[in-house]
């Protein structure tokens, strides 16, 4: 049988050691796709290396809520989800948009943060929608 990982996050920087030892093992183990879930600026230029790299890696483009201050440095969300969809669309084999991280903590700034995500991404999703 032969394995899609469909959530993975191989460009944190967890796997900075042994990354390409892994990423390299993985075709020995059976599997033969594997999307990378970007879930920070920094999250999402490393995925477009990886499907780069990698012909069985395919990615998603997203900001997760807990990183969501990433977007502060654009100034406004339009210039954000701008750059987004430049990475969204410099690739094919970007399959996705997404990590929305529907994290719901009692405290409101943080539901607060993880709606503004999501209407984020919800946006991004349909200014792609009638190019994909």
């Amino acid at each position: 049988m032969k394995i899609f990982d469909t959530h993975a996050h191989y460009d944190d920087e967890d796997f900075d050691m042994d990354r390409e030892e892994l990423i390299a093992s993985m075709r020995k183990q059976n599997i033969c796709a594997i999307a990378n879930i970007g879930a920070a600026m920094s999250g999402c230029e490393k995925t477009l290396e990886l499907i780069r790299e990698y012909n069985f890696f395919y990615g998603a483009i997203g900001i997760h809520p807990s990183d969501i201050g990433d977007l502060e440095d654009f100034g406004d969300d339009d210039k954000a989800i701008d750059t987004l969809r430049t990475m969204a669309l410099s690739d094919p084999k970007v399959v996705a948009i997404g990590e929305i991280g529907l994290t719901i903590i009692t405290k409101t700034l943080i539901r607060h943060v993880s709606t503004n995500g999501l209407q984020g991404s919800s946006r991004l999703q349909k200014s792609l929608r009638s190019l994909w």
